[in-house]
């Protein structure tokens, strides 16, 4: 049975949002970090820190949270699954998409956001927010704003929340 509630869904992410945004506010300029949490059924949400070197490791890291967290299911029901990280952002035309090897962060009109990715585990169902960062002149985060609203993506198009669910999933599997 699927008990999936968009409302609720976006609830959460606001919920988060909201807390991160007073958060962000009193770290380092530059002491953002990437951050899972993992809410359940009780109302208790684990925020973990997730550090990594490269693509390759944020990826594994990912798997192997997805596999942690359905261990914790058995005893605590998981309900949703929350990616944070910084990124650069820039919106290119057709004719300019550039090749892979070209980071965004090298572009003159990049834009920093805070990238938020809030799985709903039984429905699968995800929503995206990206939220502008505000710098002031000591590089201090003074706001994040969410222009655009929510997005529904679906899990292949985040490798994050991909792996997430094939390290969960394979758990049950073993």
């Amino acid at each position: 049975m699927n008990n999936y509630n968009e409302l609720e869904h976006k609830d959460t992410i606001n919920s988060i949002i909201n807390d991160f945004s007073d958060y962000v506010k009193n770290i380092s300029p530059m002491g953002l970090t990437a951050e899972a949490h993992l809410k359940y059924a009780t109302g208790k949400t684990d925020i973990i820190l997730v550090p990594f070197e490269n693509e390759d490791d944020k990826y594994l890291m990912m798997k192997a949270l997805g596999h942690k967290a359905a261990k914790e299911n058995i005893r605590r029901k998981l309900e949703y699954f929350t990616f944070i990280s910084e990124a650069w952002m820039k919106r290119f035309n057709p004719d300019e998409i550039p090749s892979n090897k070209v980071r965004v962060s090298s572009y003159p009109d990049k834009r920093e956001v805070l990238i938020i990715m809030c799985l709903h585990i039984e429905s699968r169902t995800s929503l995206l927010a990206a939220l502008d960062i505000k710098r002031d002149s000591d590089k201090r985060i003074i706001e994040l704003s969410l222009e655009k609203g929510f997005s529904k993506i679906d899990l292949k198009e985040s490798q994050i929340l991909f792996d997430f669910m094939e390290g969960y999933d394979g758990y049950f599997m073993c």
